[in-house]
């Protein structure tokens, strides 16, 4: 693909070479001139998205183990500074601190005694504090472990879960429950895993199991309020949260989304009132009566909204990416634009980066 634009994009410069080298025509050198210019841009851009693919391939590289190019041209001091670093490491080792292996040794001890709580500080202290060198590594030293035992099931999904390796997590996570279905936690882990994959039905179905097996948890009963949303079941939210004696902030969101959805305004805009008496909540306000405008399909109305709501809060993605959509299918190109290229400026791994650079440059990007 990148060779026949390139070889396109040489014909069109020679074709422009040979037009301006016979023409006087004033507006035509002009035009010409543009389209050098935009042509200029364009490669530019190119150039720029080849050096995000190159440091791309070379961090997932690192992070499975591979020699990547930088690796390769690592120069002999820096094979130095790196032969110290891990003298030091071991010189830590020797003194009696804990390595991340010693962390989910631990973590596996605590989840065989239904110490899950514990287990789980365990293996968050790891990977907040970036321990594992890289899934390489990890999945290495998680092959060498009793592949039946459920604590090494256990900590090995909740890793990757955490690594972002969703499905392989979703299996480890799916035999413990094969094992003991009553499980909350796993049932729990098990519906985020799902509904992080889209697949918002077998989501439900573990949020469910979940909150029957803890009535009380938050976590369970906004998974299974987001759920319904995506599904479409907006009553079952409504219901849910209505038979609660007191709701969260999040609950009432999720509550409104519901009744907008349900095209119940007056009740929605009730509700918003509640909300908008709370601290730190203007944004979120704004955006949901930018939701109600906009399902009264009072587009105007709702940009103005949401606009606030951006200004309140501009690293607000989800959004971001809406109002984006709303620019585009009214032809407000360059608006779109400006949002679309925000996201892929500041969140460029994001799923909202992925959707912004196909409506951008076409569902081949």
């Amino acid at each position: 693909m990148v060779i026949h634009y390139v070889k396109d994009l040489l014909k069109k410069i020679e074709d422009i070479d040979r037009k301006l080298s016979i023409s006087l025509e004033k507006d035509e050198i002009q035009t010409l001139g543009l389209k050098l210019r935009f042509y200029t841009t364009e490669v530019n851009h190119y150039i720029k998205l080849l050096k995000g693919s190159i440091t791309k391939i070379e961090e997932v590289q690192r992070r499975y183990g591979f020699i990547s190019e930088s690796e390769v041209n690592t120069s002999v001091n820096e094979k130095n500074e790196e032969g110290n670093e891990r003298l030091q490491t071991k010189d830590i080792k020797n003194k009696g601190e804990k390595s991340w292996e010693d962390y989910i040794s631990e973590a596996e001890g605590l989840y065989s005694h239904s110490n899950i709580e514990e287990a789980i500080k365990k293996l968050n202290y790891v990977v907040e504090n970036n321990l594992v060198p890289n899934i390489g590594v990890f999945q290495n030293y998680a092959s060498q472990k009793n592949q039946n035992n459920p604590s090494n099931k256990f900590c090995k999904g909740y890793i990757l879960m955490k690594f972002g390796f969703i499905g392989s997590a979703i299996n480890l996570f799916e035999d413990l429950l094969e094992e003991n279905e009553n499980l909350f936690t796993i049932n729990l882990f098990l519906a985020d895993c799902y509904f992080e994959k889209e697949i918002y039905n077998r989501a439900l179905f573990y949020y469910k199991k979940a909150h029957e097996l803890n009535k009380e948890d938050e976590n369970a009963i906004l998974g299974l309020c987001k759920s319904n949303l995506e599904i479409g079941n907006y009553n079952e939210v409504v219901k849910l949260l209505s038979e609660l004696k007191e709701i969260s902030k999040d609950m009432k969101i999720l509550k409104i989304k519901a009744l907008i959805k349900l095209k119940k305004f007056e009740f929605a805009n009730k509700e918003i009132e509640e909300l908008d008496t709370l601290n730190d909540m203007q944004a979120t306000v704004c955006k949901l009566r930018g939701e109600i405008k906009e399902s009264s399909n009072d587009v105007l109305s709702a940009i103005d909204f949401y606009e606030q709501a951006l200004l309140l809060n501009p690293f607000d993605f989800e959004l971001r990416y809406k109002v984006g959509e709303i620019y585009l299918k009214n032809n407000a190109i360059m608006l779109a634009k400006n949002h679309f290229n925000f996201i892929i400026k500041n969140m460029p791994e994001s799923r909202c980066s992925d959707k912004s650079r196909r409506l951008l440059y076409g569902s081949n990007y």
